[in-house]
């Protein structure tokens, strides 16, 4: 059970990196239901991302998740097909704007570039809670990734936003690749 410490609050417990073969960053958190505004898909949890902010600085909505030092290694590349998501509008007749990005990793530039980007706009939820996720197609550009982004905007400001059952699979899912994987862990 998650506890922020002595004389801290927290509103959402982080998420230290749910999946020992990808990096999460900053921002990322889980809610079990009723407390929250979406239910989620795959009970008994939900994927939230809630904006960071650094002093001085506008609040990011960006959260990203991938390969991180692995990045350039074939073996933990995936490909992305879809996702259940929601925007906290906070105002029932606004929509969010979510776009997407793939990363590859180039050898040849010693970094990730941009593989691939869709943008989607998510209804607003009419309801104070229970509201019901959007599912959303990656499609083209999504295919051996190093690292996915997600942003989601709410009249040009960063906005909280729930995720669930992302659909992936291992770019190279032959036997010997998972074997491999498997020995190996952040």
């Amino acid at each position: 059970m998650y506890s922020p410490g002595k004389n801290q609050t927290a509103a959402f417990p982080p998420i230290f990196s749910p999946y020992h073969h990808f990096l999460f960053s900053s921002g990322w958190s889980y809610g079990p239901p009723p407390a929250e505004l979406f239910t989620p898909v795959s009970n008994p949890h939900i994927g939230i991302h809630v904006p960071t902010k650094r002093e001085g600085e506008k609040p990011q909505s960006k959260g990203n998740f991938g390969g991180g030092p692995r990045a350039s290694q074939k073996l933990f590349w995936f490909d992305a097909f879809s996702a259940q998501v929601g925007c906290n509008t906070g105002n029932a007749s606004l929509s969010c704007e979510l776009t997407v990005q793939g990363s590859k990793y180039s050898a040849e530039s010693g970094t990730e570039i941009r593989a691939g980007v869709s943008r989607f706009t998510i209804p607003p939820c009419h309801e104070p809670k229970h509201c019901i996720l959007t599912e959303v197609l990656f499609g083209d550009g999504f295919s051996g990734l190093s690292g996915i982004e997600i942003d989601a905007q709410m009249d040009g400001r960063a906005t909280m936003w729930y995720i669930d059952d992302i659909l992936l699979r291992w770019h190279d899912d032959t036997c010997a690749a998972g074997i491999e994987r498997q020995r190996s862990r952040f």
